[in-house]
């Protein structure tokens, strides 16, 4: 490859990290009756989280997190 092709890759780059998309995620602190904490392990990662997820476009914080919780 030459240089041309090499600077153009990383113009590509630092374009998409200067204008991709932003993720934005609610979660939920929820506790029972004897205050004991609500933790969700997912199948892809070895811990455990709050609960929540990923605000989908055009939906408003509040109704994520019900969504999530729903869920």
């Amino acid at each position: 490859m030459g240089i041309y092709h090499r600077m153009v890759g990383r113009v590509a780059r630092l374009v998409w990290r200067i204008s991709r998309p932003r993720t934005i995620g609610v979660r939920a602190v929820l506790l029972d009756p004897d205050e004991r904490v609500a933790l969700v392990r997912h199948t892809y990662v070895d811990q455990w989280y709050l609960p929540g997820g990923g605000v989908k476009k055009c939906e408003s914080i509040a109704a994520a997190l019900v969504r999530e919780l729903a869920e």
